[in-house]
């Protein structure tokens, strides 16, 4: 027995493109969850994770199945302004985020007036920087 919506092409469309977004959202997943993940890593993920290449998209495309930009754009702004409420937690406390991720490299002027002088001194002890450089895994940084 043939199921009808396996034949409707606009339906099919909808089927690809949430299979792209939930490709996309897997590997997010998958990033967000990567062991020794810093809190400042995973917002760098969320923040620069792109939800618009539709790849399953393409050959229904290829062979004239209307593609709903307008609707696909909105459905993907929905899911951003998701993303923005559920991790807005992030955005507001990334300058701490980044001070506690890489305070060798943190702009002494962006660090809240009293811990500027501790961060001076950090900034300025080469065996500090060096053994902070050897255990992130950055040597070649110094």
């Amino acid at each position: 027995m043939a199921v009808a919506v396996l034949s409707d092409p606009k339906w099919l469309m909808d089927l690809a493109f949430l299979v792209n977004i939930t490709q996309e959202l897997n590997v997010l997943n998958k990033k967000l969850q990567a062991q020794g993940q810093l809190v400042s890593t995973a917002s760098d993920n969320l923040s620069q994770t792109k939800l618009s290449h539709f790849p399953a998209c393409k050959p229904l495309m290829d062979v004239g199945t209307p593609f709903s930009g307008e609707k696909y754009a909105d459905a993907i702004m929905k899911l951003q302004k998701e993303f923005d409420c559920k991790f807005a937690y992030f955005k507001t406390h990334r300058d701490t985020f980044q001070f506690f991720a890489d305070h060798i490299s943190f702009d002494v002027q962006d660090a809240p007036p009293v811990l500027q002088m501790a961060l001076i001194d950090l900034q300025c002890n080469f065996e500090l920087k060096a053994r902070f450089r050897e255990v992130s895994g950055n040597r070649d940084k110094l």
